[in-house]
């Protein structure tokens, strides 16, 4: 997009609000990567943005909807990157299916750790109109990543592949603390108090995975 930064100051035309947007956006992607959400603040997103703090809220009215809005940028990377690697798949296969589903969503990192975010914060406290920009965004994704399941199972009905998407992002959300454990999560199940309670975080994804996938292919 040709809108150089230093010709304008207040976003005007359509353009320039897009742009101003993306480095909103861009600019809290950048401290997420070495902050957790709960430690961002707007003023520090706007800073990063080289805009003030109430410029920010002429884009978004909440921190929780600039959020949302990189949850779907990251979701659907995820899909594409799904697409990419699930290209040796054989068709038909579950088990098969699910373990490489399963391991391309651990290797989207950021994916988990925005929508780990999801129920606690991101959409409890967003506002209307971030939320509507989010579910507007989103429902098209869930028929994207839909195409990619029908690929690989041609006889699983569309409305089936749809809930699989939806109940992997809700899955993948609830279990993200066992998928990837914090530091301090692992110090403290290696503790001889908590041995026999010990799991294997991605080794449960991967069943959970499989055992969603298989429900609806043999159960519906």
């Amino acid at each position: 997009m040709n809108t150089p930064r230093e010709n304008w100051v207040r976003a005007r035309t359509p353009e320039q609000k897009e742009f101003r947007t993306d480095e909103i956006l861009q600019s809290a992607d950048k401290i997420f990567q070495e902050k957790d959400f709960e430690e961002i603040s707007l003023n520090e997103i706007a800073r990063g943005a080289g805009i003030s703090k109430p410029n920010i809220y002429r884009y978004f009215l909440t921190k929780e909807d600039i959020f949302l809005r990189l949850v779907i940028k990251y979701f659907d990377l995820m899909l594409d990157y799904q697409a990419k690697n699930l290209s040796g798949v054989k068709k038909g296969n579950a088990k098969v299916f699910a373990s490489a589903w399963a391991k391309n969503t651990m290797e989207c990192e950021r994916f988990l750790r925005l929508v780990t975010r999801l129920g606690a914060s991101l959409e409890r406290y967003s506002s209307e109109k971030g939320l509507f920009n989010y579910k507007s965004r989103l429902f098209p994704l869930i028929e994207k990543g839909a195409e990619i399941i029908q690929k690989y199972f041609p006889d699983l009905s569309v409305t089936k592949c749809q809930k699989f998407i939806y109940y992997h992002y809700g899955m993948s959300a609830g279990l993200m603390s066992l998928i990837k454990p914090s530091a301090n999560l692992q110090k403290t199940m290696a503790m001889p108090e908590f041995k026999e309670y010990k799991l294997d975080g991605e080794k449960l994804y991967v069943d959970s995975v499989y055992y969603l996938l298989d429900g609806l292919v043999n159960k519906g």
